[in-house]
């Protein structure tokens, strides 16, 4: 495996030897509550000592380290909480340290220039478009992304101790994450515009120390934000469908169980052939207009059977009455 060729960390290698060789992790063990001066302890120690899951503190340095790392193992919903937690603090940590600290460096590039300085004015607006751009990013990846986990993870929480669950919504997980695709090349945009005009357009009189200083924050910015990326989409984005997939599984499942202690073939119970026929196109996807489309016959018509059919069997929702209709082949 291509993972097997990468110098990856384990639980048994000394910690800050790790850190020396990978001085872009010293920043992701402090938003862990990590401190530096571990001395000669392992990663296992240090884990141990800090009450840190070691399995997802070396699954989450190995994903910042390693571009084309990729995590043999599920978190399991306590570690995904955990990541949650670290991503929560890099938000934090990229409002309080990252984006002010780059701000300030630009700022004070432009000013050395003396002069109105038309490269490093488009400079300040990309940086300032970015910086707009990728706030504005997390805080949809906390009210959306963040908001949905919870959501899984409670009813996760329910279904183990036999309490109801509520309806999961399938499609939001994967249009929420087509999204923040999106709105994330945007912002790796903006921020590789600024790059390309301080280092290939920028020209005249200024600080070149200030020009390099501003290279070096906006390029650790263009890194650490492309590890965010990558932690979203190779940690977080597997065990949120491992969550979601085990709690459609289950309802499914009481579904199925609903069907064989409720549904009884006794007269009054049976559908009738229109209602199997609509039964079968509802199960296929159709809605009601589409339905009455297909069959002739009047939406207030198909409304009507549908109804019946909710009574007879005791099912409410399209995911309900789909199960039914694949477990007792009606269409």
């Amino acid at each position: 495996m291509l993972t097997l060729r990468m110098n990856l960390l384990l639980p048994e290698h000394k910690l800050s030897t790790m850190l020396l060789q990978h001085q872009e992790l010293i920043s992701v063990a402090a938003r862990c509550g990590i401190e530096l001066g571990l001395g000669d302890k392992t990663t296992r120690e240090v884990c141990a000592s800090q009450s840190i899951d070691v399995d997802f503190f070396v699954a989450l340095l190995n994903t910042v380290s390693h571009e084309r790392y990729y995590a043999e193992q599920l978190l399991r919903p306590n570690s995904t909480l955990l990541l949650v937690d670290y991503l929560k603090k890099t938000h934090v940590y990229y409002r309080q340290a990252l984006l002010p600290v780059a701000q300030v460096h630009v700022q004070k590039l432009m000013m050395s220039a003396g002069v109105s300085n038309r490269i490093l004015q488009q400079v300040e607006e990309r940086f300032s478009q970015f910086e707009e751009k990728i706030l504005r990013f997390f805080s949809q990846v906390e009210e959306e992304l963040f908001a949905y986990i919870k959501h899984l993870y409670n009813n996760n929480l329910n279904l183990a101790a036999g309490r109801a669950i509520h309806e999961v919504d399938v499609e939001l997980f994967g249009s929420d994450m087509v999204a923040l695709r999106v709105q994330s090349d945007k912002v790796k945009t903006l921020l590789w515009d600024s790059l390309n005009l301080l280092v290939k357009d920028l020209v005249g009189n200024f600080d070149r120390p200030l020009r390099n200083a501003a290279i070096f924050h906006i390029s650790a910015i263009e890194k650490d934000f492309s590890a965010y990326i990558r932690l979203l989409e190779r940690l977080l984005s597997p065990a949120i469908l491992d969550m979601r997939n085990n709690l459609i599984s289950k309802k499914l499942e009481n579904i199925f169980r609903h069907n064989s202690q409720h549904v009884d073939a006794s007269e009054n119970k049976e559908l009738s052939e229109r209602e199997r026929e609509i039964l079968a196109l509802i199960a296929k996807g159709l809605k009601s207009k589409e339905v009455a489309q297909q069959l002739n016959i009047s939406r207030n018509t198909v409304q009507a059977h549908r109804k019946n059919i909710s009574a007879k069997l005791g099912l409410k929702t399209i995911s309900e009455l789909t199960v039914y209709a694949v477990m007792n082949g009606v269409g």
